[in-house]
This record gives structure tokens, C-alpha cells and sequence, in this order.
């Protein structure tokens, strides 16, 4: 049997993407710090895009093909959107300490039936649910929505436009609603616009 690794990092943003990419440097540094001969493995798995099961499904075939390959001894979820895998992580690997560092507290449901959808009440899962059901600790980096625009109008006090480009993904479609009910609610002054990056081209950006 394989010697295992002692992280998985499984994320659902691009290598490239800065913030992931400092949590997967994090964990890699602490997992040096312990151990000389630490071992970190990595698997991106894109939530955005996915929109029925099958599509789903496909992405947890992979991380259980992985989970198998590389046996890891505790699994680093990166991104709200990965909350969905803890599930699939938890039934390869009963029992299994994993970290979420998530964006946010809460996530949809642990199908691919709420992927791309905005999370109301209705169908949002607090992410201290998954905490009751697995071995999951809890890592939230929330986006200050509110504290933003504070300091974007204090900034600039002339601005008149707001802005969002998000991708297919639920965590940005969710964020990017709930920055438009902010400014409707306290900024109506200011015109809001959201742009769809699964549409959008780098020339009609430049245009905006």
C-alpha cells in the first residue's frame, strides 16, 4: 500500500486564482514546519460550470480516484463551493479530519442540484451542519460586502456605477446578488451592474 501523504488540498479554483493559491502555500508551510519530509498533494476540481449530477458526479469519481491514490491523512477543502465534497470525502475515508476555509458560512446542498444557483434561505446548509456530520473544522474568510462599499464611496465620492464580474459558480452568483440588494437598500444612488464572466469577452470589459 502507498505511504500516503499528509494533506490533500482540494480546491475549486483555478492554480492561478491568488486566494486559493495563498491557503494551498499555507498549508504546505505548516505541513513543513512539522514534518522535514511533509508531503502536500493537490486537486483542482472546478465546481463552476457543472449543471446536473452526471457532470457532479464526474468531479467526485475523480477526487475518490485520488483519495485512493495518494492516501492522505487529513483533506484540505479550499472554497465555499468545496464544501460539497466533504460528503464524497467522508465516504471514501470514514472519519477523516478535514479543514474547509470557505468564504463564507454557509454552502448549498451536497448535490449538484444548487450549482450556478443563487443560495436563498431556503436551500442554504450553515457549514456548521457539515461540522456535526463529519470530522470537519471550520476556517471562514467572509467577504465584507458592507465594509467594501463603505470604503469605495469614501474613496471615491463621486462614483456613480458599481461593478461585479462573477463566474457560473454559486458562491459568486450568491455574493454578487447580495451586493445588488446592498446597494438598492442603502447606495440607490448608484447604478449597479453585473457581469457575466461566462459571457463577457476582454474587449466589451474595456469597453464597460
Amino acid at each position: 500500500a502507498a505511504k500516503g501523504c499528509d494533506a490533500l488540498v482540494v480546491s475549486c479554483y483555478s492554480p492561478f486564482y491568488r486566494w486559493s493559491a495563498c491557503v494551498v502555500k499555507e498549508v504546505e508551510k505548516a505541513v513543513a514546519e512539522q514534518k522535514t519530509d511533509g508531503r502536500v498533494e493537490r486537486l483542482y476540481l472546478p465546481i463552476v460550470g457543472v449543471r446536473n449530477q452526471e457532470q457532479f458526479d464526474s468531479l467526485c469519481h475523480i477526487l475518490h480516484s485520488r483519495l485512493d491514490e495518494v492516501n492522505p491523512r487529513t483533506v484540505v477543502l479550499v472554497g465555499s463551493n468545496s464544501a460539497l465534497y466533504a460528503h464524497h470525502v467522508d465516504s471514501v475515508k470514514p472519519g477523516i479530519p478535514m479543514l474547509l476555509v470557505a468564504g463564507d458560512v454557509y454552502t448549498g446542498t451536497e448535490t449538484a442540484d444548487d450549482c450556478g444557483k443563487v443560495l436563498w434561505n431556503s436551500n442554504r446548509v450553515p457549514d456548521m451542519e457539515l461540522h456535526k456530520r463529519y470530522n470537519l473544522t471550520i476556517r471562514c474568510m467572509p467577504i465584507q460586502l458592507e465594509k467594501e462599499m463603505q470604503l469605495i464611496t469614501r474613496l471615491i465620492p463621486n462614483v456613480q456605477n458599481i461593478y461585479t464580474i462573477s463566474g457560473e459558480d454559486t458562491f459568486s452568483r450568491t455574493k454578487s446578488h447580495e451586493l445588488r440588494r446592498l446597494v438598492e437598500r442603502k447606495y440607490s444612488m448608484l447604478k449597479y451592474h453585473h457581469v457575466d464572466a461566462a459571457v463577457v469577452t476582454t474587449d466589451s470589459l474595456l469597453r464597460l
